[in-house]
This record gives C-alpha cells, sequence and structure tokens, in this order.
C-alpha cells in the first residue's frame, strides 16, 4: 500500500500529537494464526511503513489460551523500531537519537461462570515503543487492571429478575513519572420481576492521581416492559 503523504503520531504517557511527513511511504501488514487443538490459537503480526530517512518496523507474537469451559488466558508481545528525520526526531522528544526501539506486551486471564466471573490484566508499553499504522495515543507506562464480579440466579416468586455486583481497580503508572491514575469501582445492576421491571444501576468510582483525589457516586432507573405474549394483526 502506497500513499503521497504520512501522518505520524508522536505518542507520550500522558498525551499526544500528530504530525505531517512530506513524502511518500509505502506499508505492509501481515497476519498469520494458527489453531493448536481446539483449545490453543497463537498468532503473529509483522508491519512496515517505511518513507524517505523514515521507517517503523514491528513483529509481535500473540496467543489466545482456552484452559477450560470456564478459563482463558491471553497474551501479546510486539517488538518495534522506528527511525525519524533528525529535525522530526527533535520534535519528538528523542534530539540524541533518530532512531529508537522499544517493546509493548500485555498478558490477561478471565475466569466466566453461571453466577462468577473475574479477570486481570497486565500491560506494558514502552516510552520509545511506536505502531505508526496502529496509532497507539499511549506509550511510556505500565498497567494493571482487575476485577470480579456475582450475579445472583432469580428464583420463582423473587424480589429480581437479575442482580449483579462487580468490583474492580486499576493502577496506572508511567515509566518516569510515577503514578499516572489509579481507579477503583463497585457497581450494583437490579431488575425487578415479572413483565413490567425496572433496570437499576448504582456505582461508587473513586480515582486518585498526583495532583488530587475524587469520588463520584451515580445511580440511574429505567422503567421496561417487557410484554407476555405476542400481538399478532389481523
Amino acid at each position: 500500500m502506497r500513499d503521497n503523504t504520512t501522518n505520524l503520531l508522536l505518542p507520550g504517557p500522558q498525551a499526544s500529537s500528530q504530525t505531517p511527513l512530506d513524502a511518500a511511504s509505502a506499508a505492509a501488514v501481515l497476519r498469520y494464526q494458527r489453531d493448536i487443538g481446539n483449545r490453543f490459537t497463537l498468532g503473529t503480526l509483522p508491519t512496515g511503513l517505511k518513507a524517505e530517512d523514515y521507517h517503523n518496523g514491528l513483529i509481535g507474537l500473540d496467543g489466545d489460551f482456552r484452559l477450560s469451559g470456564k478459563d482463558r488466558l491471553g497474551f501479546q508481545v510486539l517488538a518495534a523500531s522506528t527511525r525519524y528525520p533528525m529535525a522530526l526526531a527533535s520534535a519528538a522528544g528523542n534530539a540524541a537519537a533518530s532512531e529508537i526501539a522499544d517493546w509493548a506486551g500485555e498478558v490477561g486471564s478471565t475466569r466466566q461462570t453461571r453466577e462468577f466471573d473475574a479477570w486481570a490484566t497486565y500491560r506494558r508499553v514502552g516510552k520509545d515503543f511506536r505502531a505508526d499504522l496502529g496509532f497507539p495515543p499511549q506509550v511510556g507506562y505500565t498497567m494493571a487492571d482487575a476485577g470480579a464480579g456475582y450475579s445472583w440466579t432469580a428464583r420463582p416468586g423473587g424480589w429480581f429478575s437479575y442482580l449483579r455486583l462487580a468490583v474492580g481497580a486499576t493502577d496506572t503508572h508511567g515509566e518516569d513519572n510515577g503514578l499516572l491514575y489509579s481507579d477503583a469501582e463497585v457497581r450494583l445492576a437490579y431488575e425487578g420481576p415479572m413483565q413490567f421491571t425496572r433496570s437499576s444501576c448504582w456505582c461508587i468510582a473513586a480515582r486518585r492521581t498526583t495532583a488530587r483525589s475524587s469520588t463520584r457516586t451515580s445511580f440511574s432507573s429505567t422503567p421496561a416492559c417487557s410484554p407476555a405474549g405476542t400481538l399478532t394483526p389481523t
């Protein structure tokens, strides 16, 4: 694939900017995926973007492991190298080097049953990682996220048709500047019984950054009507 102009994203840990590269470019993306039995999948993703005095090359490996009917594990690792024209390297904050390289990775697991679910994810994106065909808006950080939820099964004649309680937390740090933000949330969802129900959701969330801490509570309630039969015009 060829383009007469090339738009580049210059990402950072808290903000990003765009800049055009006044040169024609050629891009290539390949994807190969292979199933191993009926429970495991592996894939690879090489990409390349090249222009005069510029290139961005990336190679990735990912996997999806279905450990059981309830448990799943996935991962992705990406390595990239980028060469900028010297003037653009200075604008991107790399005045000492026009060629940079770094890696990014993520691993996550989930557990899902009829009543219970849980998840955990860890991600690392190096400050010199670039994926110019994917436009990641944030680099130079690590993120950990985990949570769990429980859904109660409705019983005939009970006071709810759906009830779920979930908790979650996310912690994100910059490679060079410490805490970016830390979030925690508790969420309760409820739907009433019978055909005419009221769907309600209560949520309390807290956020902490290097500058301030805040807590937010929200509540929403929406009436919903589920017809017991079907009206057929005659």
